[in-house]
């Protein structure tokens, strides 16, 4: 019962990990394997991992790995959230629930490269669109497409998706700072859009996520470093001091995506190629790991009970329960994008505790009934 998964990025090689770990016939096809000097490089791409997704690389034992490379990942304690007012900020401290850490920001070709590591002498590497590749589609068991936003795996299923255009660019880099970051996660809301400021394993470095229009975004990735440091101080203002570009800038335009179905006979969809997510609460690469927790539990039931594993009515629990789930997030952070629900929110975490203290449990443990390594 060969399971082929399509795509090689971090969900990719987690479900290619986790289907090994359980058990399952696994071949995977990338086009692009993580560089060898992955180790290396300095990866201005991270991913926000929570909690829960923490634990399954622990359990895994790749979280053992990533611990040898220390400077390729931070944590932080806390998250701070303001609006234009700096004096009125929202914080969540993982203390108040006991939770250390709240959250991990991580490298994410490093991360990649580290799945990869302990996976690729275990599963069948395949070349994509060669004959090989298309025998395997014809005899795989299921087919588990991980192939990213613009999957061509779901074009060719003939699955459509609901878009919302943002409007928006994200601008990402890395930057120094004056003042020490204290593992604390910070994020202002602006007019044009949330600047996010992530802590980096050197105290005096972060990773930035600015969004804005299409235009804004436009302008400032052409501005020379001075002026670029001047525009991103008068947009974050002196919480952490003077802050200086470190690295190149990139960007990416800013769309909600969410397929309308997420299962075919013998064609599953996970991380990327089912949804994406407004990057302003990181949940991105989290919702794509749930995914594929979700699918192992049942993969593992319907072997229990000796059903095909591409069947209908295995999927179909899969789908019932990630597409509804998903959903729920891409709505929630949704609407943190629209400033009035923004501010009631703010107003209503601020005022009552148990909802402040709900919402940091509720994103440290979701998921973790179904953890299975």
């Amino acid at each position: 019962m060969q399971i082929h998964i399509i795509g090689g990025g971090i969900v990719g090689l987690l479900a290619a990990n986790l289907l090994i770990n359980n058990g399952f016939d696994v071949s995977l096809s990338e086009k692009n394997p993580p560089d060898s000097h992955s180790f290396d490089i300095t990866d201005i791409r991270v991913s926000a991992l929570s909690p829960v997704s923490l634990k399954i690389l622990q359990n895994l034992g790749v979280w053992e790995s990533c611990l040898k490379y220390p400077h390729k990942f931070s944590t932080f304690e806390s998250i701070k959230v303001w609006e234009e007012n700096p004096e009125s900020p929202l914080i969540f401290d993982g203390k108040k629930i006991a939770q250390s850490p709240l959250g991990i920001i991580i490298e994410n070709s490093f991360l990649r490269k580290i799945l990869w590591d302990k996976v690729y002498q275990q599963i069948t590497i395949i070349s994509p669109k060669s004959p090989e590749e298309k025998d395997i589609l014809a005899k795989a068991s299921l087919v588990i497409a991980a192939d990213g936003h613009d999957s061509q795996t779901r074009k060719n299923a003939d699955i459509k998706c609901h878009v919302k255009d943002y409007e928006q660019a994200a601008i990402i880099a890395t930057i120094e700072t004056s003042k020490p970051h204290h593992h604390v996660a910070r994020q202002r809301f602006l007019s044009t859009g949330p600047l996010a400021f992530l802590p980096l394993s050197q105290s005096h470095h972060c990773s930035i996520v600015w969004s804005q229009p299409h235009k804004n975004a436009n302008h400032v990735m052409e501005l020379e470093i001075p002026d670029f440091n001047d525009a991103l101080q008068s947009a974050f203002g002196s919480e952490l001091g003077e802050v200086r570009l470190i690295s190149k800038k990139l960007s990416f335009t800013l769309k909600m995506q969410h397929a309308e179905e997420y299962i075919k006979p013998k064609l599953v969809l996970v991380g990327d190629s089912a949804h994406t997510i407004h990057p302003l609460a990181g949940f991105g690469v989290n919702m794509g790991f749930l995914d594929v927790l979700c699918l192992i539990k049942l993969l593992n039931l319907a072997r229990e009970e000796n059903r095909a594993l591409g069947s209908l009515h295995i999927l179909r629990k899969y789908e019932r329960e990630r597409k509804s789930e998903n959903l729920l997030m891409l709505e929630i952070v949704d609407s943190f994008t629209n400033p009035v629900l923004r501010k009631m929110g703010f107003t209503l975490s601020q005022r009552f505790t148990f909802l402040n203290n709900f919402f940091m449990n509720w994103m440290s443990h979701h998921g973790e009934k179904n953890i299975v390594i």
